[in-house]
């Protein structure tokens, strides 16, 4: 709205002004004003509604960063568990070696012998199966890592709703993948 100088003009070149027509000018000024005001009111809410949700996905982004950052030190605290039972087992191999060693000098029965071998090997299978099914478990894990990075990589153009459902998928994919290990823990202690 412009400045409503058509319709002052015309009253203020009056050579005889009167008093209503002062009431009109202050009317015109007056209803200009307030129209105005009203506009910067509706923008200035606008912008706090925008400021609003710009505080909104910031914390969401903080929210998911942290998440990620949990996610990866449990990573590192899960590969650290993965390299102690290797290490655990390694050492149980050697002493099962040196147990069969030993039990060939005194246990002269080949059938004892038989049987202790074939527990052995069959001990020995299931490690080997339980490590690799943790070993693709932590590819798993690696996997949904990689993707919450790339998803969380704001300099391409994704939308933090995206992000978010994106996480939920990511700690859906880690309940799985939490489920299935206890679900090889279990299957191991049969």
């Amino acid at each position: 709205m412009s400045l409503p100088l058509d319709e002052i003009l015309p009253i203020i070149s009056k050579s005889n002004k009167t008093y209503s027509d002062l009431e009109q000018i202050i009317d015109i000024w007056h209803e200009y004003f307030t129209t105005k005001e009203n506009a910067l009111l509706r923008n200035a809410q606008e912008l706090s509604n925008e400021q609003n949700l710009v505080n909104s996905k910031t914390e969401q982004f903080i929210n998911s960063q942290n998440l990620l950052y949990d996610i990866e030190k449990s990573n590192n605290k899960f590969t650290l568990s993965i390299n102690t039972l290797r290490k655990y087992n390694d050492e149980l191999e050697n002493e099962i070696d040196k147990l069969m060693n030993e039990s060939k000098q005194f246990l002269p029965n080949l059938r004892q012998m038989n049987d202790v071998m074939i527990k052995t090997d069959v001990d020995r299978t299931n490690t080997y199966e339980l490590m690799e099914n943790v070993d693709k478990e932590i590819e798993n894990v690696s996997d949904v890592l990689t993707n919450l990075n790339k998803t969380l990589n704001f300099n391409e153009q994704s939308s933090i709703a995206n992000a978010t459902s994106d996480i939920q998928t990511c700690f859906q994919d880690i309940n799985e993948i939490e489920n299935k290990i206890k679900s090889i823990n279990l299957s191991s202690k049969q």
